[in-house]
């Protein structure tokens, strides 16, 4: 217990960042590693591209048991002969947002009808037959970064040159 309130203590500490001063946070912001963007693509029109989720998206009923909070693992889902996530058959288990509007229509969380489109418009080569999925909820870090590296490792071995990753 301290005798100032947070909200004197948080505009003197505002008041000492503006002043050019060390604003002595009593909370120590982490720091990450930093990720140096990939190149653009050097030819979309034939390029393999994937989708990769971390917002919980799953197959109904959650058969991977995918957790909705401190994930543990990713998953594979096969996509290979689906034209649109349609609710009927997916669902969003994260636990960190109200996943209603996902779960109505999975695709406003990973934009499969709307990859259909582009791939069917010859605006890339090819979609990817698999989505990648976890939740980035409360997730260890470490255990998010190995998750990255793992999926990121399978999918230069498939000889996919790009990735649109959504996230919550």
């Amino acid at each position: 217990f301290l005798s100032r309130t947070a909200a004197d203590r948080g505009v003197d500490m505002l008041l000492r960042k503006l002043n050019g001063q060390d604003p002595k946070t009593e909370w120590n912001v982490p720091k990450y590693d930093g990720v140096t963007p990939a190149r653009p693509l050097d030819d979309s029109a034939s390029a393999i591209l994937a989708l990769v989720a971390e917002g919980g998206v799953t197959r109904r009923g959650n058969p991977g048991r995918l957790e909705s909070a401190w994930a543990t693992k990713w998953l594979k889902l096969d996509v290979e002969e689906t034209p649109s996530l349609e609710a009927k058959e997916y669902e969003v288990v994260h636990g960190g947002f109200d996943t209603t509007a996902a779960n109505d229509d999975p695709n406003r969380l990973v934009p499969m009808d709307a990859a259909r489109i582009l791939e069917e418009e010859g605006a890339f080569g090819k979609l990817h037959e698999y989505i990648y999925s976890t939740t980035g909820n409360t997730g260890a870090i470490s255990d998010i970064k190995k998750f990255g590296q793992e999926i990121a490792t399978e999918l230069s071995l498939a000889g996919v040159q790009g990735v649109i990753l959504t996230a919550t």
